[in-house]
Order: structure tokens, then C-alpha cells, then sequence
């Protein structure tokens, strides 16, 4: 009896096996999908601040200033900017690939209101004073 137990638990792990080995060579070695043979297929773009920077232009931002480069996921940077478009300021964090992941208005662009400047060019600094309450 000791012996038809032990052969039926030995018959159950070697199908174990072989079904675990079929699925691991469909898998891969890393548990993913398996990848192409084609090396390029499988290459990242990674993005400097200064590509990066560049696309902004490219998206209509004005001013674009690198604030920081602080750490990602797996260690890997993201940026962040500040930037205006259409008279609005916006911090812009950008990831290693060049995805715009977060996007924060933070004001105007153009001085202490939404009015910018006037034709000329001149900012009207005396309007920081309107919302305060001169009773």
C-alpha cells in the first residue's frame, strides 16, 4: 500500500514538472513574455533634460526651465519644468522615456496677474495690491 501511495505521489510531481517546464519555456527565463530575436525591436529611447527640454518647445510651451532632476521608478530620473502656454504657468514632470506624466497649473506667466503686461511690453506690478482689502 506504502508503495502504490509513493508511486501515485511520484506519478503527480513528474506531471507537475512537465506541465511547469512547458509553461516556463513558453514564458521565458524572466517569467515574461519571451522577446524578439531582433535586438533593436527591444532597445528603450531614453530622453535627456535637454531633449526633453526641446519637446516641450515642440508642445508650444514658452520659458521652459529644468527646476530638478529627482529619481523615478527603478531609480531612473524624471524631470521636472516649469513652463508657460498661453499665459499660463504649469510645473510639467516628464519621465526617462519623455511621457509627460504630471502637469500642475501654478499661476501666470506673466507677472502677479492673469492680465500680463500691457501692450508695450510693461508689467503693471501695482496690481500684486488688488485683492488685499485697504479699508
Amino acid at each position: 500500500m506504502a508503495n502504490t501511495i509513493l508511486t501515485s505521489l511520484l506519478g503527480a510531481a513528474s506531471a507537475f514538472a512537465l506541465v511547469t517546464s512547458a509553461n516556463a519555456a513558453a514564458v521565458g527565463p524572466l517569467g515574461g513574455a519571451k522577446l524578439d530575436a531582433a535586438p533593436a525591436s527591444n532597445i528603450v529611447k531614453v530622453h535627456t533634460s535637454r531633449q526633453v527640454h526641446d519637446m516641450l518647445h515642440g508642445y508650444g510651451y514658452d520659458e521652459v526651465v529644468l527646476i530638478s532632476t529627482h529619481g523615478g521608478h527603478y531609480g531612473k530620473p524624471n524631470y521636472k519644468f516649469r513652463a508657460c502656454k498661453n499665459g499660463d504657468a504649469y510645473i510639467v514632470d516628464v519621465n526617462w522615456y519623455g511621457d509627460v506624466v504630471d502637469r500642475d497649473r501654478v499661476g501666470s506667466c506673466y507677472g502677479y496677474d492673469d492680465r500680463g503686461g500691457d501692450e508695450r511690453g510693461y508689467k503693471k506690478k501695482w496690481r500684486r495690491y488688488r485683492d488685499r482689502n485697504w479699508n
